[in-house]
């Protein structure tokens, strides 16, 4: 009876020595699970660090982009309004760039011609100030703006 005794604490004991080993490999293998899980979460974070980075450089570069379009536009519509004010085409603006302009005639080579005319330009600013006159005598023009 004393052997089976001794038999059945040898086995208990070998079977408390088998869960050990076992439980200490389980927690091995966990830690080596933990150890490589923080290794993946360590190039995760990497990763996301990186995607962040790429992220605000892409921000910047579309707010850089909507900067420049922005001054484009504002450029192609100052371009449009310059050429709208300055159409030569469009009657208004030819008669506002002449009221804007002082023309008067030098005085020519024929002292006929001189009185003639300058009395026409005189009648013309008195009953027709909207209008614009210009004159020639001989081979040159005699016309400066001032």
């Amino acid at each position: 009876m004393e052997k089976v005794i001794i038999l059945l604490a040898i086995g208990y004991a070998l079977g408390f020595y088998i869960r050990g080993r076992r439980a200490t490999a389980d927690l091995a293998q966990a830690g080596q699970q933990i150890v490589e899980r923080n290794a993946r979460l360590q190039t995760l974070d990497r990763q996301i660090a990186g995607r962040d980075t790429e992220l605000s450089s892409l921000r910047r570069r579309i707010a850089s982009l909507e900067t420049q379009a922005a001054d484009q536009k504002k450029d192609a519509e100052r371009r449009r309004q310059y050429f709208q004010d300055n159409d030569l085409s469009n009657t208004q603006n030819q008669l506002h760039f002449i009221s804007q302009c002082s023309l008067r005639a030098v005085r020519p080579v024929n002292k006929e011609a001189v009185q003639v005319l300058y009395a026409l330009d005189e009648w013309i600013r008195t009953y027709q100030p909207d209008w614009r006159f210009a004159f020639e005598v001989s081979m040159g023009g005699f016309i400066r703006t001032t």
